[in-house]
């Protein structure tokens, strides 16, 4: 276990794997990852949602995390789920 860190003292892939053990943790809490639970995580403003939305889409390509509905067009309310997950 680790002391928190900063969103800004954190390296890309400490924020890549941080953002993967949210979503673990909102899997099992059976509500999902969106950006706004993720923003609240790291303790961030609304306005920093572009921040996090960059983030979403590096955790994505790395295959830590996945879109909940892979069909849904809109990324405004989009659910992210651990790779693993059904």
């Amino acid at each position: 276990m680790y002391s928190p860190k900063k969103y800004a003292d954190m390296s890309l892939q400490e924020r890549i794997e941080a953002c993967y053990q949210h979503s673990v943790v909102q899997y099992y809490g059976n509500e999902g990852m969106t950006n706004a639970s993720l923003r609240q995580r790291f303790g961030m403003h609304d306005k920093q949602a572009s921040q996090i939305s960059r983030l979403i889409r590096e955790a994505i390509d790395a295959g830590r995390i996945k879109s909940k509905d892979p069909d849904n067009e809109s990324r405004k309310f989009t659910i992210y789920w651990p790779y693993w997950a059904m």
